[in-house]
C-alpha cells in the first residue's frame, strides 16, 4: 500500500512524543508545530471527494405559513 511520505513522517514524529517531552520539553511546540504542517501537507495534496452518484438540490414551492 503506498502511504504518502509526509503522513509517514508525521506518524514517525507523532511516535517520538513523549520522549521529546521528556527529554526536551522546550522542543515540545515545535514538533507539534512540525507534525501538524505534515499533515496539514497531506491534506493539501489529497483529491476532492467525488460524488456518489448524482445530488440534487430540492427546494419547496410552498412554504408553511
Amino acid at each position: 500500500m503506498e502511504v504518502h511520505p509526509e503522513l509517514r513522517r508525521a506518524i514517525h514524529l507523532a511516535t517520538e512524543l513523549e520522549d521529546v517531552a521528556r527529554l526536551a520539553p522546550e522542543a515540545l511546540t515545535d514538533s507539534l508545530t512540525e507534525i501538524e504542517d505534515k499533515l496539514l501537507k497531506v491534506l493539501a495534496d489529497l483529491p476532492p471527494p467525488r460524488p456518489h452518484g448524482e445530488k440534487w438540490l430540492v427546494m419547496s414551492r410552498y412554504q408553511d405559513g
